[in-house]
């Protein structure tokens, strides 16, 4: 659902999409890469109200292995605050598209 309403967004704004998946032969993936003027958003989706410290593990992971570009990691989450753990930015289900760019 949440990556219908970022592309339904990007669309409406005249943004390309840019929305990808990514998932290596181990199994590590990311739920979806938005990539716009060179900036890269990597971006998990978790339904849950409140997160584990395992929620941020592929994440990390992938920003390390993308360490020679600009990646900026997100989690969308069923809560209602934000706020940033880890260095990685929590958003709400409400302001992903305000907030990935």
């Amino acid at each position: 659902m949440m990556i219908v309403e970022l592309l339904k967004h990007r669309l409406h704004n005249g943004s390309s999409p840019n929305l990808y998946f990514w998932r290596d032969t181990g199994g590590l993936e990311v739920d979806c890469i938005i990539e716009k003027e060179g900036i890269v958003s990597l971006v998990e989706f978790k339904s849950t109200q409140t997160l584990t410290s395992f929620a941020s593990g592929n994440l990390k992971k992938v920003q390390k292995i993308m360490s020679h570009i600009s990646a900026v990691p997100y989690i969308v989450y069923g809560g209602n605050k934000s706020f940033y753990k880890d260095k990685i930015q929590i958003l709400t289900w409400q302001q992903v598209t305000s907030t990935v760019h």
